[in-house]
């Protein structure tokens, strides 16, 4: 079960970038946006968080 999407930042190995959990893909992507405005090199992606 989905319970949200966190933002990866790809360097040699994918990190988590921040502690939070966005509750849609749409609120992680718009954080993600307005990061490359203050840092357009870096890679980063919304990656889904599952229940175990």
């Amino acid at each position: 079960m989905t319970i949200g999407y966190i933002i990866i930042l790809y360097a040699h190995i994918a990190t988590p970038l921040t502690d939070d959990i966005y509750p849609s893909l749409q609120a992680c992507e718009e954080i993600v946006e307005r990061i490359h405005v203050r840092r357009p090199d870096a890679i980063l992606h919304c990656a889904e968080v599952q229940r175990p």
